[in-house]
């Protein structure tokens, strides 16, 4: 993670506040290798043009891999094989400008872990009221790469999301659609570390987004969602996608149009997806 413009690094009960961090790597990052990172504050900071190698995201939350005793800032972090890491938990991103970085706008990740078959905790984070556009990847991105893996009980609520890209690793190969809002579970990272774990408990509400080829992606099991008091506003293209095994509830969404998902000029659903009832005019 070498790159990042402001990095705290297992701190709990801080803020970071009112600042302009642009031209990184990537931008504002959260991770807990030498303990747990939890209660900090991320707020009314901007973080935008961080593309420096392919850049990382506006602001990331993201758990790793321990670091094992004796490791310190000169000679750097030897991964602890039996490590258990602290979790990157309970964490506030509020009122941020995220835009033009070369990953996602706000990003919460948990990792592999070693041995195979132990994995990493990004839970309990509030991502709210953030501007969130035209980042290289999706808007506001949860992701579990392993077993064991946890990123449960994270909420999404009252962000404006827009113009951002897509994920290759969610949706294939090629150009992949632009996704506002995603929610990721898979085995990316290759057979040792197992099928990744489902998401728990993610709640996404209240959120505009608009400009994007699919405003909310969830995926690639047995995730479930909530999603409601949303609008979603892409007119013509997919509200909320479910290409997993499991249920997204989007009830009481607005779907760019009186008539609700599917009728003309409204956005619409694919896969398992509850959507009625829906509202008729956008959730103020």
């Amino acid at each position: 993670d070498c790159g990042e413009g402001i990095h705290f690094r297992s701190v709990n009960n801080s803020v970071i506040e009112d600042n302009l961090v642009h031209d990184n790597i990537g931008g504002i990052l959260l991770t807990d290798e030498t303990g747990s990172n939890y209660t900090d504050l991320v707020t009314n900071n901007t973080s935008q043009n961080n593309t420096k190698f392919g850049g990382d995201c506006g602001v990331t939350l993201a758990s790793h891999i321990a670091c094992a005793p004796g490791s310190n800032d000169v000679t750097g972090c030897a991964l602890a094989p039996m490590g258990t890491p602290g979790g990157v938990s309970h964490n506030v991103v509020d009122g941020n400008l995220t835009q033009n970085n070369g990953a996602s706008g706000i990003g919460m990740f948990a990792n592999p872990g070693i041995p195979p078959g132990s994995a990493t905790a990004a839970n309990g984070n509030l991502i709210s009221n953030n501007t969130v556009k035209n980042n290289g990847q999706p808007g506001i991105a949860i992701h579990v790469h392993a077993e064991h893996g946890s990123a449960d009980n994270n909420v999404i609520i009252g962000n404006t999301v827009s113009g951002n890209g897509g994920d290759a690793e969610a949706t294939g190969a090629g150009t992949p659609p632009g996704l506002g809002i995603e929610v990721l579970s898979n085995g990316a990272f290759g057979a040792p570390f197992g099928p990744a774990s489902p998401i728990v408990g993610t709640t996404i509400s209240h959120n505009n987004v608009s400009n994007q080829a699919i405003d909310i992606w969830v995926g690639n099991n047995t995730t479930d969602v909530s999603a409601t008091l949303n609008n979603l506003k892409g007119k013509g293209v997919s509200g909320v996608t479910n290409d997993g095994t499991g249920a997204v509830t989007a009830t009481d969404n607005y779907w760019g149009c009186p008539q609700g998902p599917g009728a003309s000029g409204c956005s619409t659903t694919s896969g398992t997806v509850l959507s009625t009832p829906f509202l008729s005019k956008p959730n103020k």
